[in-house]
């Protein structure tokens, strides 16, 4: 159930963000690869708070809109 969760929350992010990246992009600016970010999305890995943080900041949101959207 958190996976899914979490899935849905990094690609309402992906799709509100004002930046548009691949994930190849993403991927490179946060120091990982695209397989990463694949599985990210995909809800097959979790990332730490520091990838959060990186992501978010790549995409131009705060981490706190990840909570916010579960109502935490």
């Amino acid at each position: 159930m958190m996976m899914e969760i979490r899935k849905a929350r990094l690609n309402k992010i992906e799709e509100e963000s004002l930046k548009i990246v691949t994930q190849n992009q993403l991927a490179v600016k946060i120091g990982k690869d695209a397989d990463y970010i694949s599985k990210l999305e995909r809800g097959k890995r979790t990332p730490s708070l520091r990838t959060l943080q990186e992501i978010c900041n790549e995409l131009g949101v705060k981490m706190n809109y990840l909570f916010f959207i579960i109502g935490i």
